[in-house]
């Protein structure tokens, strides 16, 4: 009797097991028909797909553009007008020059995305002079313009720039708020945008990434590519089909979206059915593919609702397997979202910092170029003074991107010694005093802390005390002075720059110290900077054991950063 069951149980699982074997290879021979079904393709979300025509993914009026484009943002006249402009408004106070340098750009031959720049940043000139019929005038005149933007010209740095700033400034209605969706993500971001924005922006930056994949992995493949599925990264495929009137349909999604389409296929009638007794293993598209199916690895026994596997496997070991597969699965998604996450923030690093090289760089090419060719006019010495000015800001913005990569990467270390913090301010101050007054920004410095010391890296605190007052000199210029105090509160040395422009609203006093972050007020980029200053500042003080942060000053306008640093005693 014992032996007849055993007998019994063995048949059966011969059974399954050859049930499970004809299913296998049925599962094979579905994945390869699959790869190229029309069925199977038609399943897939449109916001999945992409054309490609003669070896490229064409840009439709969803994408509006891929690539940024910054041809037209070269214009040296255009950028030292603008940051003349700057300069007389912010450094010397004089509106009405800053005026007549807007009147002067506005009156000659512009590009379109030039014109565009100027329209926003002379408007903004004319908010904060108080000018409001003037202010109505460019207004007017950005709207009248922005009405012509198409969403491919947003590929343009310079033609986003004047959409955010036409958002800001209210001039934007219904049918043209729609090309914020447009937007590059840092433009974008700085934007108080509704939810209803805010998601279709994020559907075009990823139907953006798509074709970027699509059209890096046909630079890869070529542009006769087999029909099927094509591995771009560790969590995506390219999905191409076969070439139909010289053009092919295509689309980026992960292997699961795709073995989910092959169901709701057979769902919906075609002529296959995926069987029941098999699973796919869906892993790194990169990795083997022994079917010949980027992403599908192996073919395991699907597990039934009770937890057992139709081959008669032990549950235990199917529930092993199962758990097995998720996590690697968990961990390769997770890896793959970091990796885009670190891609995303390099590039919005490099775009940055780039286009804000640019400006000196302009600078320093039209006056070397004007000097060379005696077009000076007997203001030799004021584009002496202005080289040399030019090149110390590009000097400053290079250092500080470098150190920003030190630190972020852990490879800066500092070292704590007592210094006397009277000392160390005083000798910054007498670093610095020449640049700022030649702003026209007078400085007082109030000793009160004696003879105090503070555990710091001498030359760690002198940049980031340097990057607060470089803060000062461009954004609080208008209200003439900085005022730099230092004195003991509890034991703790502090060090408190306190300037007298037009402050920092409450609202942005954390946000100024993210990276690449700067006030709504400046955000139209008409005082030159990066938007790491301050954010370095406040790292490298941390570093230090202390603290740094933006408050309201006890007695008037302006805005007033504060350190607070280790004392002998709080080491």
């Amino acid at each position: 009797m014992t032996y007849q069951l055993w007998r019994s149980w063995q048949l059966e699982g011969q059974l399954e097991r050859s049930d499970y074997g004809r299913s296998r290879l049925l599962a094979e021979r579905i994945l390869q028909r699959a790869t190229t079904s029309v069925e199977v393709f038609a399943a897939v979300p449109n916001a999945l797909r992409v054309e490609v025509r003669g070896g490229r993914v064409v840009v439709d009026e969803r994408v509006g553009w891929i690539d940024v484009d910054d041809e037209a943002d070269r214009d040296p006249v255009v950028l030292d007008r603008l940051d003349r402009a700057a300069r007389a408004e912010f450094a010397a106070r004089d509106q009405d020059e800053a005026r007549r340098q807007f009147d002067e750009l506005l009156s000659g031959p512009l590009v379109f995305a030039q014109r565009l720049r100027v329209l926003a940043a002379g408007a903004w000139q004319a908010r904060r002079a108080g000018d409001e019929q003037r202010g109505e005038l460019l207004r007017g005149q950005l709207d009248e313009a922005l009405q012509e933007v198409r969403p491919a010209q947003l590929a343009s740095p310079t033609v986003a720039a004047a959409v955010a700033a036409g958002a800001r400034l209210g001039v934007l209605d219904d049918d043209e708020r729609e090309l914020l969706t447009f937007l590059p993500a840092v433009t974008f971001a700085a934007l108080d945008a509704d939810e209803a924005t805010a998601r279709r922006h994020r559907e075009r930056v990823q139907l953006r990434e798509r074709c970027r994949l699509a059209d890096a992995c046909l630079d890869r493949v070529g542009e006769r590519a087999p029909a099927g599925l094509h591995a771009i990264d560790a969590r995506h495929v390219l999905w191409l089909m076969p070439i139909e009137a010289g053009a092919r349909r295509a689309a980026v999604l992960e292997p699961s979206a795709w073995f989910a389409a092959l169901q709701a296929a057979a769902a919906a009638g075609a002529p296959f059915e995926w069987p029941r007794r098999v699973q796919p293993v869906l892993s790194d598209p990169t990795a083997a593919a022994p079917f010949g199916v980027a992403g599908v690895a192996d073919l395991v026994p699907a597990v039934t609702a009770d937890g057992a596997a139709r081959t008669g496997l032990l549950p235990a070991l199917t529930g092993v397997l199962a758990l097995a597969f998720a996590f690697v699965f968990f961990q390769q998604r997770r890896a793959a979202r970091r990796e885009e996450q670190a891609i995303a923030q390099q590039a919005q690093f490099l775009t940055t910092v780039t286009h804000e090289l640019k400006t000196p760089l302009a600078g320093i090419r039209l006056l070397g170029e004007m000097l060379a060719e005696g077009r000076a006019n007997g203001r030799e010495r004021e584009y002496y003074e202005l080289l040399v000015g030019e090149s110390a800001r590009l000097s400053m913005l290079i250092d500080n991107v470098l150190d920003l990569g030190r630190l972020e990467a852990g490879q800066r270390s500092y070292t704590l010694q007592p210094w006397p913090i009277a000392d160390v301010v005083r000798e910054t101050l007498r670093m610095l005093v020449p640049v700022l007054q030649r702003d026209g920004v007078e400085v007082t410095f109030d000793e009160t802390i004696g003879d105090a010391v503070a555990r710091i890296d001498r030359d760690a605190f002198v940049q980031a005390l340097v990057a607060v007052l470089d803060n000062a000199r461009k954004y609080g210029a208008r209200g003439g002075r900085v005022e730099v105090r230092a004195w003991l509160d509890a034991g703790r040395p502090r060090v408190a720059v306190r300037d007298h422009g037009d402050g920092v609203p409450e609202a942005e006093r954390e946000r100024v110290f993210d990276r690449f972050v700067r006030g709504d007020a400046h955000a139209h980029g008409s005082t030159p900077g990066v938007g790491i200053g301050l954010y370095l500042a406040r790292s490298i003080v941390r570093r230090l054991g202390g603290e740094l942060a933006c408050v309201a000053p006890d007695d008037g306008a302006g805005a007033e950063f504060r350190f607070t640093l280790l004392g002998e005693s709080t080491a």
